[in-house]
């Protein structure tokens, strides 16, 4: 997931983080744009699935002529055409009948099942008919871009919330999203000794949640840890065998939100986190919507 409680240091022409109703958004302007990380780190080549890509949008312009959501190149379009969301793949242009709402907040939803070639859009939660039947494959190292694309067309709004899936998601998942201020966050049990890719597959079709995510400095984002006074170590996204410590007990407070390398003093991850037999530091993974590209591979230019 990308949202912006923290806006990464930027250089060039860069969108900017602005306060929305709850946290914060990235507003886009002429020529702006945020690099993504390439698709094999974002998950939009990885999976023979297809992929899902979910956003909250507002536009400051309405019935502008286009403007860019999110591109790959000229492999793959996504934006809005005269505040109708369009998506151009593999060459082929697909134009959606609903139209959205200007200076609001509208959730967008654009859908690929690789399986059948079928493209579906969302609008607030809604779907229209699958159209397209187009199976396209995208380079792993192709660069996924939000704002101006290669065509030099920008975007005139804001983005929050942007997540990118790599599967395509049933409707009901797509309409509770939609329906919903914030992404929830889910807790996993895995006091049974799971090791960190264990947990990280235990949360699927979600991901481990990431420390951006999870931590504001040394201050914990998520209430649900008020009872977890033991000494509880968190796996997060940021990369493999990464654990935190989220504790809410009195000796665990000075340490909430540093890793184990950090507390420990050690040069290299805790051995334990991919031991399948360990169990005493292991209780619970927190599990968010999407895949995190906010700390994998994401800059902005």
């Amino acid at each position: 997931m990308l949202s912006f409680e923290e806006m990464p240091t930027c250089s060039g022409s860069c969108p900017r983080r602005v306060p929305r109703d709850f946290g914060w958004a990235a507003e886009f302007g002429e020529s702006q744009r945020l690099e993504l990380g390439e698709c094999s780190t974002s998950g939009l080549s990885s999976s023979e699935k297809g992929f899902t890509v979910m956003m909250w949008i507002r536009l400051d312009v309405s019935g502008r002529a286009q403007e860019s959501l999110l591109s790959i190149g000229d492999d793959l379009e996504i934006g809005i055409q005269t505040q109708v969301p369009t998506m151009k793949l593999g060459g082929e242009n697909y134009q959606a009948t609903q139209r959205v709402k200007a200076d609001a907040w509208n959730h967008i939803v654009f859908r690929y099942d690789r399986q059948t070639g079928g493209i579906t859009v969302f609008v607030d939660g809604t779907a229209e008919e699958e159209f397209g039947k187009k199976m396209v494959w995208l380079d792993d190292d192709a660069v996924v871009v939000a704002g101006l694309n290669a065509a030099g067309i920008s975007l005139f709004g804001q983005i929050d919330d942007l997540f990118i899936f790599d599967s395509p998601l049933d409707d009901a998942t797509i309409a509770a999203q939609a329906a919903s201020a914030r992404a929830d966050i889910t807790e996993t049990d895995i006091s049974g000794g799971y090791n960190w890719q264990m947990a990280r597959d235990a949360c699927a079709p979600r991901d481990l949640c990431s420390t951006t995510q999870l931590c504001g400095g040394s201050q914990l984002k998520y209430a649900g840890n008020s009872s977890w006074n033991e000494n509880t170590w968190l796996p997060v996204s940021d990369n493999e065998n990464v654990w935190i410590q989220y504790g809410s007990g009195e000796t665990e407070q000075p340490y909430q939100c540093k890793t184990w390398q950090e507390v420990e003093g050690a040069g290299i991850a805790p051995t334990w986190g991919n031991n399948r037999a360990s169990k005493v530091l292991k209780h619970t993974a927190l599990c968010c919507l999407g895949k995190h590209i906010d700390t994998v591979g994401t800059k902005l230019i």
